[in-house]
């Protein structure tokens, strides 16, 4: 090969080198920059809600993951070291604490982890309903205030909370309930989970809310009977009016799937959202579910919780009604009270006080007649004694003259018994 050939050829050669120098760093730059277009989309649409359950722990694996990018382009399958670098040192505190650290595949994996945990943890209370209370539903200090606890951070509205409120106070009241109301706040947590995790049934949601606000109608029934109730009935209508608040909260507390699934997704961003308020699990929640949909998720919850003073404010409204309509049945019970009292009065003066006067009166009589009857006994008794001493008088001189005519007997026998023998002496003399 000539000169000019060995130059050509060494030439080629780094032309090729460079070209593909040049496409690597192309292709390099390019799935940096694929790779930054979908952390950016992670950032604004989030994880997917459903998809497969689990975590990604190798960085190495691809997941099916279906995402959008902005300019259009979809893409199927992500390397899970893009996961992994998403959420990283982004772990669950507060409540999900024991959940897995590793990036999750779906919002629903995430919920689906949350539940494990905290149903285990709830199952963990079975012996002890009291303290299970206490970490499900709430506290009830001494002064009466109340201090939420993991359902009531999730309550929906004010009438939500003032049930759980309603099942310490009872059990506080009646210890031995507290293993059932805790039955019921297990079964909310369960219903809460469920609402995410179901698909939306449109006809079971709307069945479940048509019972809720049967049974919670019946309960107002029963309530106002048992206010309107006299004491004779007051023991009936408490009974029907218990009967009716246990038909209400066991169909509050069914689990059934949410109404559609805008309110599906709604409820699970705001599981996550409350479960977790550490600042990395805050953190890694906006990851999950993007950032739009985080911040309305907080804003959903704040509305709510704006809406507190105004449900209070109703809420007290019917609480006064409510005291009105006691303190007037308690009044015209009184009032009852009063005017049996007072006719029991008169029925004394009337009728008992001339009665026992005149049974004292009889009474008397009754001594005066003993008395005499006393008296005249004592009399036949003496007598009767003076008629026995009598009478021992006569039998011991009948035994005298018995014993003389005995005695007369006897001579008059002996004397027979000589006259017979000289009878007999003569006789013998006369032959």
């Amino acid at each position: 090969m000539s000169l000019l050939g060995k130059v050509l050829l060494i030439i080629n050669l780094l032309v090729a080198v460079g070209v593909v120098y040049l496409a690597t760093a192309s292709f390099g730059a390019r799935e940096q920059q694929n790779i930054a277009l979908v952390k950016q989309e992670l950032l604004t649409s989030g994880i997917p809600f459903d998809g497969p359950k689990g975590t990604v722990k190798d960085p190495k694996s691809e997941v099916q993951f279906v995402i959008v990018l902005g300019s259009g382009r979809t893409l199927e399958k992500l390397p899970g070291r893009v996961l992994i670098e998403h959420f990283q040192g982004l772990v669950h505190g507060d409540e999900l604490v024991g959940t897995d650290l590793a990036p999750p595949l779906s919002i629903l994996a995430e919920v689906d982890d949350a539940e494990k945990v905290l149903i285990a943890k709830s199952n963990g209370f079975a012996g002890n309903a009291a303290n299970g209370l206490d970490w499900l539903v709430g506290k009830l200090g001494a002064d009466g205030r109340f201090a939420p606890g993991l359902l009531a951070k999730l309550a929906e509205d004010f009438d939500e909370r003032a049930t759980y409120r309603e099942w310490l106070e009872r059990a506080k009241a009646e210890p031995q309930e507290a293993a059932r109301f805790y039955g019921f706040a297990q079964d909310i947590l369960k219903k809460k989970f469920a609402l995410a995790a179901k698909q939306a049934n449109p006809a079971e949601a709307a069945a479940q809310s048509a019972a809720i606000v049967r049974t919670r109608s019946d309960v107002v029934v029963a309530f106002q009977e048992f206010c309107k109730a006299n004491p004779q009935q007051i023991n009936a209508a408490s009974a029907k009016l218990k009967k009716a608040e246990d038909a209400y909260w066991t169909e509050f507390t069914k689990p059934v799937a949410s109404v559609s699934e805008v309110e599906r997704r709604r409820m699970a961003a705001a599981l996550l959202v409350t479960l977790d308020t550490t600042a990395t699990g805050q953190k890694r929640t906006a990851f999950a579910l993007g950032l739009p949909a985080y911040t309305k998720a907080l804003n959903d919850r704040l509305a709510r919780l704006l809406g507190v003073p105004s449900q209070l404010k109703d809420a007290l409204s019917r609480e006064l009604a409510t005291f009105t309509a006691l303190y007037e049945r308690d009044l015209r019970a009184s009032t009852e009270i009063d005017q049996v009292l007072n006719r029991q009065k008169n029925d004394i003066t009337s009728k008992v006080i001339p009665a026992a006067e005149q049974a004292k009166q009889n009474l008397t009589a009754r001594e005066s007649e003993l008395n005499a009857a006393t008296q005249r006994a004592d009399v036949i008794a003496a007598r009767v004694k003076a008629r026995a001493i009598e009478q021992s008088g006569l039998e011991r001189e009948i035994f005298d003259l018995q014993q003389d005519v005995g005695t007369l007997l006897a001579e008059t026998f002996e004397l027979e018994d000589r006259l017979l023998l000289a009878e007999r002496k003569r006789l013998s003399a006369g032959k």
